[in-house]
């Protein structure tokens, strides 16, 4: 295929088109933008694949290119990601038309944020953060529509590839288990359309991957269902001290999964710190496990939040090894347990909590 075009402000410059695998980016040739901004790339391919064209790694224009295609790739030379555009190439034009609206939300927000950050020493940063969240979740829920009705339109797509893997924010726009439904649609119609492509291929190992996750989950959710025993919790608190759940033997425990970013966990939290303060001197206690990243934002949250009960972080590098025990996909998320510490209710709706506590409560 051939790559050419027109990049302003490119001129001497040196740009770089990288094909992108499962292993990351790969720099496959580079050329001299000429005074008038002209570039060009003649490859020779075996199949269509993902390609990246730009002058740093981190700004570039997207390209999915097959064999024969002579593709037009223009824009500003220096803010590549946000400017490109495309000519000659269907699934290339494909991903730039769902794209044009993700940086569209994504320069809001990023508006937004800096707002956020100059208003940390004021007295409207709470209020700026309240907003901020609120925003960033309907934004979320825009791209995520946005990147369902482009799956269920282009399931054969190999653009659809890059919008299942995308992220908004750096937070991902589909679960593989929540929406495995998804993965499998793109599976099948891939097989039909690239049926001997390395990207298509790709896709239904990962598939068959998830599947096989789902069904050790769902094994281990037959051991965590109400009546039986709950798998011991020993770890060291936010705050430096040892946490075990069986020194708790005899109380009634709230175990609870949470994120301190997430504001539907500090909802949450809100309805829990009404009922702990009321009952906790009668036998009930509360164990929370963090999933935050940012460990400076959970310190802070409990903080203004006035959490008083056992805090623990648990998650480094994009993983919770207590998470991964518990089958946590999503938070909040808890367990009730009994002063036998047998699991009593799994995720119980905190509408009714207090009563179903004081029910256990009773219990001996």
């Amino acid at each position: 295929f051939v790559v050419y075009g027109e990049l302003m402000h490119g001129d001497g410059k040196l740009v770089f088109l990288r094909e992108m695998d499962e292993t990351g980016m790969h720099i496959l040739d580079s050329a001299t933008v000429a005074e008038n901004g002209v570039y060009s790339f003649r490859l020779k391919v075996k199949e269509t694949s993902f390609y990246l064209l730009g002058l740093r790694s981190n700004d570039y224009a997207v390209i999915i290119a097959n064999k024969g295609e002579t593709i037009d790739v223009s824009g500003d030379a220096l803010k590549l990601s946000n400017t490109w555009i495309v000519k000659g190439s269907k699934e290339s034009k494909l991903f730039l038309d769902y794209w044009m609206g993700s940086r569209k939300q994504k320069n809001r927000l990023d508006s937004l944020t800096i707002i956020f950050r100059n208003s940390q020493e004021t007295p409207e940063y709470m209020a700026n953060r309240i907003r901020l969240d609120s925003v960033f979740n309907s934004l979320m829920e825009e791209r995520r529509d946005a990147a369902t009705k482009f799956l269920h339109k282009n399931p054969g797509s190999l653009a659809s590839l890059l919008i299942i893997n995308s992220q908004f924010s750096n937070i991902p726009l589909f679960n593989e288990e929540h929406d495995i439904v998804f993965y499998k649609l793109l599976d099948s119609c891939l097989a039909k359309s690239y049926p001997k492509n390395k990207l298509a291929q790709g896709h239904h190992l990962r598939v068959d991957e998830i599947e096989n996750k789902i069904q050790k989950r769902i094994e281990t959710e037959k051991m965590l269902l109400p009546g039986a025993k709950m798998p011991a919790i020993e770890t060291i608190s936010i705050d430096g001290q040892p946490i075990s759940l069986s020194s708790l033997k005899g109380k009634v425990v709230l175990v609870n999964f949470w994120e301190a970013g997430n504001p539907v966990c500090r909802k949450k939290n809100q309805l829990l710190f009404s009922i702990y303060k009321k009952i906790h001197n009668k036998g009930f206690d509360v164990i929370e496990i963090s999933l935050d990243e940012n460990r400076d934002l959970l310190r802070d949250v409990v903080r203004k939040d006035k959490i008083s009960w056992r805090q623990i972080n648990d998650f480094d590098k994009g993983y919770s090894e207590i998470g991964h025990r518990f089958n946590i996909i999503s938070v909040p998320y808890s367990f009730l347990i009994d002063r036998h510490g047998k699991i009593a209710f799994v995720n119980p709706s905190y509408d009714r909590l207090d009563k179903k506590i004081k029910v256990l409560l009773k219990k001996r």
